[in-house]
């Protein structure tokens, strides 16, 4: 007999604390976004500009521009954008609480 156990985490990924120097404070921001939230990994440009009405294009830009630089991102053959899974495995830690509920 097998039992299933409900789990429920909350929290987030962050980079290591001495990783965060590698990064602009913006690019970092913009790294959090794609970890945290799996409808801004696999993004482009536009639609990446859609989910953050309040920066502009050019900075977005910018921004993915460092984070390939850094190999933090890859930028596919389509314009896409998605975090690079190995080094976010490698550099990155969860932040948080996971509760169990049987």
């Amino acid at each position: 007999m097998f039992y299933l156990q409900k789990i429920i985490s909350h929290g987030f990924i962050a980079l290591k604390p001495e990783k965060i120097s590698e990064l602009s404070l913006e690019a970092y921001g913009v790294l959090s976004m794609m970890v945290n939230d799996p409808q801004c990994d696999f993004i482009t440009l536009q639609e990446l500009c859609e989910l953050s009405p309040k920066d502009s294009k050019s900075t977005l830009k910018s921004i993915l521009e460092e984070l390939v630089n850094k190999n933090w991102v890859f930028e596919t053959v389509d314009n896409k954008f998605m975090v690079n899974k190995e080094k976010m495995i490698m550099n990155m830690t969860y932040v948080g609480a996971t509760i169990n509920r049987g």
